[in-house]
Parts: C-alpha cells; sequence; structure tokens
C-alpha cells in the first residue's frame, strides 16, 4: 500500500508496491501525459497522470 500526493493538494491511498510505481514514475518511456491506473484497498479503480504526481511513500495501514 502507498500514499500518493497530486498536484492540487489531492492524497490517495492506493493498493500498489512503492517499487512498481516509482519504476513508472522513473520511467522516461511512459510520457507524462499517460494516466496510471491503480485499485484503491476497497477494490475500486483509479487513475491520475503521471505529471500530477508529486510524492510518494509506503503505508501500512
Amino acid at each position: 500500500m502507498i500514499n500518493i500526493y497530486c498536484s492540487g493538494g489531492c492524497y490517495l491511498d492506493v493498493d500498489m508496491s512503492y517499487d512498481a510505481m516509482l519504476h513508472i514514475l522513473q520511467d522516461d518511456i511512459i510520457n507524462e501525459n499517460y494516466f496510471i491506473e491503480f485499485n484503491f484497498a476497497d477494490g475500486t479503480k483509479g487513475a491520475v497522470r503521471k505529471k500530477h504526481v508529486n510524492g510518494v511513500c509506503e503505508s501500512y495501514e
């Protein structure tokens, strides 16, 4: 589980590993305008543009 901090003050609790998200963010092949898709802990889905992710941290909630 990770927390994603996005532009505009949005804060998301996401069911994804820190390493997987860091790989996506550091990968120059994935355009900054592409959406990163993920699942929330309750099973619902979401997406955010790569360029709007400002920070990521692990969470153990």
